[in-house]
């Protein structure tokens, strides 16, 4: 399923966070936007599904225009688009089963034995069949970083979606965690045909994972490609700026804590 951005404009107050953003995602195409914190990505993303509206300008999913939806219709489009939240939002009341289970039975109308086949599918697409005997139990409290944003993203990809979307999916993890969650992005999106967008400020993870990158600044992209293309630019202007920024954090010693991290 195709996404399309035509003219986005969103504002905060007086500021234009977002400036006449053109964007155009194939269907089962993974796009990369990457940028600096608080240049607007998260604001982007949440514009595709409906969580924000924009001041002007088009999204499209498929061939249906999303900016001009009502409650109702947005709350069908999101059976279609997933969205995976920077810091996971699990239900902490829940267990792990039930937060994955819930996608699947108020949306899909799973129940019984459709319903935890579902939950089992999910777990085991991304590497947790370890929590199949103890999923009715556990709660997120006890899971590691990783292992939430991989309950997350089992829980998105029980609603059975069609393009799925990704907010700082390696915000807070360590280098390990880090890999392990772009490979499975990377895996959903080719084996399951999704088209995927990811929002994010980690440089390694663009450049392995993205299909295409956009790089958003001041507003606007000031750059958008392969990333091959991208290491070709790196030569100057905005695009120098970011990578050496980039550069410069890695080496730097941290000034914040990581949960932190890559917040709009």
């Amino acid at each position: 399923m195709k996404l399309e951005v035509e003219g986005l404009t969103v504002r905060f107050g007086p500021r234009v966070v977002l400036d006449r953003i053109d964007l155009a995602v194939p269907s089962g195409g993974l796009h990369v936007i990457l940028g600096g914190s608080g240049v607007g990505k998260s604001r982007l993303l949440r514009c595709l599904n409906g969580l924000e509206r924009p001041a002007a300008g088009t999204v499209r999913v498929g061939e249906r225009e999303v900016t001009s939806m009502g409650e109702r219709e947005l709350e069908e489009l999101r059976q279609d688009v997933g969205y995976v939240f920077q810091h996971s939002a699990l239900f902490d009341s829940m267990s792990v089963f039930d937060n994955i289970a819930w996608a699947a039975r108020e949306h899909r109308g799973l129940r019984g034995a459709d319903l935890r086949e579902e939950v089992v599918r999910c777990l085991a697409r991304v590497g947790l069949q370890t929590f199949v005997e103890s999923m009715e139990r556990l709660a997120p409290a006890a899971l590691s970083g990783g292992e939430r944003k991989r309950v997350a993203l089992a829980r998105a990809m029980a609603l059975a979606p069609r393009v799925l979307l990704h907010d700082e999916p390696t915000a807070g993890l360590d280098p390990a965690s880090s890999r392990l969650v772009g490979d499975l992005i990377g895996a959903l999106n080719k084996d399951e045909g999704l088209t995927s967008v990811v929002v994010t400020h980690d440089l390694d993870l663009a450049m392995r994972l993205a299909h295409r990158i956009s790089l958003l600044a001041g507003g606007r992209f000031v750059f958008e490609g392969t990333a091959g293309q991208l290491r070709e630019r790196s030569a100057g202007g905005e695009v120098r700026r970011y990578l050496e920024g980039e550069r410069a954090d890695e080496d730097a010693e941290p000034l914040a804590s990581p949960l932190t991290a890559g917040q709009e």
